[in-house]
């Protein structure tokens, strides 16, 4: 059995178990997760935001690849004019959209872990890729008709809720009966080929995380945290890895990788944690807003949209780099 990070105990570390201890901690104490700013700064900033900021040591701090596209150039002056714009002459729908494809990113994520694991496994089984996507969309699906649900992230009404107890109870039926169908989908695969552990943990962690997250969660603090503490804390690592992979000389050892990439998100998350609190303007309002306004959420919004965007080719197959990163070509 093979693994991304080279050992099960690196994968269950930074991929397992930070999600589903922050899962036990907002399960046990929602109180405190829902009102410690000591946790938010961490969980949101130091971790959620602070990663984005670390795929610069992939992408600009790396000179071949900064050299290798135009689109390192054109990609953060497309998106601040873009976000500028739309702050400037109507921010409607502005943080709905930014809520929604960190949604998708994220989904994305694991969608790209299973799919690591089957090239490890050197078996593809798309059966597991559309179960992921079920087992992550169905409750996040069903929040949006959850009475009494919150819609705020950014601002205060990001997500579009319709509450109905009734479609509310049909798609937490279909969830369940999603995890009994992949349960059989599972036993059939272990038959033909063996139980491939990798893939099936890829699979049911995330599942779980989502639903008791978006089932049972009733804040920011409860649902969104330990989302976005496995989300980060995973992008810590395959990152560290792949540094040591693709630029051995400044990154010899994982740990010293590793160290570069959380003091990265440490100071960059702790001032884009700071500038929410103090510059960014979260509100829906109609045109006419603030020229300053528009152009601080504009560039406030570069790092986030361009790690959406860098991420999509560095982790690609296809990527230059890509034989180094994920290692599925040698025995």
């Amino acid at each position: 059995m093979r693994w991304i990070l080279g050992s099960a105990k690196k994968d269950f570390g930074f991929f397992v178990l930070p999600g589903l201890a922050a899962l036990a901690f907002v399960t046990a104490f929602p109180q405190l997760a829902s009102h410690s700013i000591l946790y938010m700064i961490v969980a949101v900033g130091f971790i959620e935001s602070g990663h984005v900021y670390t795929t610069f040591w992939r992408t600009y701090f790396h000179r071949e690849e900064r050299n290798s596209s135009m689109i390192y150039l054109v990609v953060p002056l497309v998106i601040f004019t873009v976000f500028a714009i739309w702050m400037y002459f109507g921010r409607v729908g502005l943080w709905s959209f930014v809520a929604y494809a960190n949604i998708f990113h994220h989904i994305r994520q694991y969608y790209g872990f299973n799919r690591w694991y089957q090239g490890l496994n050197r078996r593809f089984a798309i059966g597991s890729d559309l179960f992921l996507y079920a087992l992550c969309s169905l409750p996040i699906l069903a929040y949006h008709f959850k009475p009494g649900a919150i819609g705020g992230y950014y601002s205060d009404h990001d997500l579009l809720l319709l509450p109905s107890a009734l479609i509310f109870q049909v798609i937490t039926i279909s969830y369940a009966v999603t995890w009994v169908a992949w349960t059989f989908f599972e036993i059939r695969e272990a038959r033909a080929s063996g139980p491939e552990w990798n893939r099936i943990i890829s699979v049911a962690v995330p599942g779980v995380m989502y639903g008791v997250c978006f089932f049972n969660g009733h804040d920011v603090g409860t649902i969104l945290t330990p989302l976005v503490i496995s989300h980060g804390v995973a992008y810590f690592g395959v990152m560290g890895d792949s540094l040591t992979r693709t630029q051995k000389s400044r990154f010899p050892t994982f740990l010293r990788a590793l160290g570069v990439v959380i003091a990265t998100a440490v100071v960059a998350g702790g001032f884009e944690f700071y500038s929410e609190d103090n510059w960014i303007d979260f509100q829906d309002a109609g045109p006419g807003g603030s020229f300053v306004v528009a152009l601080v959420t504009g560039i406030y919004l570069v790092p986030l949209f361009s790690h959406f965007i860098f991420d999509a080719r560095i982790w690609r197959r296809k990527h230059r780099e890509a034989d180094l990163v994920f290692d599925t070509l040698k025995p």
